[in-house]
């Protein structure tokens, strides 16, 4: 099942962020349910905080500043934003997880400042110690989205490399493989070149001991034979150590 989740994350991301967004969305309706604060602008500003991080990994930067804004918003008009705020560090995390280092600072400003500003206009939504917790929290998002940056970007190079070193591999297969068929190729002139001249020596005695020497001219031929069966025997062995390193060289096209 989490194998199945992670392919789906992989390949439609935007999915598992709406099933999130709607998660944190219902969660803050409920923690809300029955108490004054249910109004129908809580609720429709709720509603915009959620449909924001549904794109968070689309638009990250711009899915932490609005979102950043609304909750501000809905502290400012004294609403519960302590579910879907919490949101916030989730963004803040994917932030730093997709975009570049400098894109992650000025993220960060962006959150301090959002911090200061709460905790100096509505200090009695968000006292001083609350504020240092949410900016521990919004640290250690960033930290780890960072950590997540790096992590993905060493498993990206260890591929690369591990494919480098296959091509390099099958590089020097190769390499090896024509230096193979090149000695057999030698092997193959040097055995056909020596033959033929043995049989060209034997053939020009036979020739001139025709009619003086039978038996000797006999003797001749006899060795041409022997010598033409033995070279014929060394050129096939080659050719068949050739067509086995060389499937395109087989009488069969190839099927063994």
């Amino acid at each position: 099942m989490w194998r199945n989740l992670r392919e789906l994350d992989d390949e439609r991301p935007w999915i598992l962020d709406a099933v999130l967004a709607f998660a944190l969305l219902s969660a803050a309706l409920l923690a809300t349910a029955g108490s004054v604060q249910t109004g129908s602008l809580a609720m429709l500003l709720s509603i915009a905080v959620a449909f924001c991080y549904a794109w968070r990994r689309r638009f990250p930067i711009a899915v932490l500043f609005v979102s950043g804004v609304l909750v501000v918003t809905m502290i400012g008009l004294g609403f519960n934003t302590a579910v879907i705020g919490s949101g916030l560090f989730l963004a803040a995390y994917t932030v730093a997880a997709h975009r570049t280092l400098r894109s992650t600072i000025a993220a960060a400003g962006f959150c301090l400042v959002l911090l200061v500003v709460v905790m100096i206009a509505f200090g009695q939504r968000m006292p001083l110690a609350e504020g240092a917790t949410n900016l521990a929290l919004f640290a250690g998002a960033f930290v780890l989205g960072r950590g997540a940056r790096v992590h993905r970007a060493a498993v990206r190079l260890e591929a690369e490399r591990a494919v480098l070193v296959e091509q390099a591999e099958r590089e020097r297969s190769r390499v090896a493989l024509a230096e193979e068929r090149l000695a057999l190729a030698r092997a193959l002139h040097d055995v056909t070149g020596q033959s033929l001249a043995v049989i060209a020596l034997q053939a020009g005695v036979g020739s001139k001991m025709l009619d003086d020497d039978p038996d000797e001219t006999r003797a001749a031929l006899e060795a041409i034979a022997d010598m033409s069966r033995e070279s014929l025997r060394q050129v096939r062995h080659l050719l068949d150590t050739l067509r086995e390193d060389s499937p395109d060289l087989r009488p069969d096209g190839g099927e063994s």
